[in-house]
């Protein structure tokens, strides 16, 4: 599984769900890396990137959750 986005919500409700669950987690992705990296080495996730691109090129992630801003999740015309 991969993540997009390490803000409050993840961090808050997310993170602590997915790890009482045992869920396994392979990657985080945060804008500017600091949150992701920070939330990685607290929840053993293997992998932080700034590029969420990481995360859906990755043949092994089966699955993506996005815990962005709604208004991020996708371009609107």
């Amino acid at each position: 599984m991969g993540i997009i986005g390490a803000g409050n919500f993840t961090k808050m409700t997310v993170l602590p769900a997915l790890k009482k669950s045992g869920a396994p987690i392979g990657y985080i992705a945060s804008a500017n890396g600091l949150s992701g990296t920070h939330l990685a080495k607290k929840y053993d996730i293997a992998k932080s990137t700034t590029d969420h691109r990481d995360i859906l090129n990755d043949p092994e992630v089966g699955l993506v959750m996005i815990t962005t801003r709604h208004n991020l999740h996708a371009h609107g015309d």
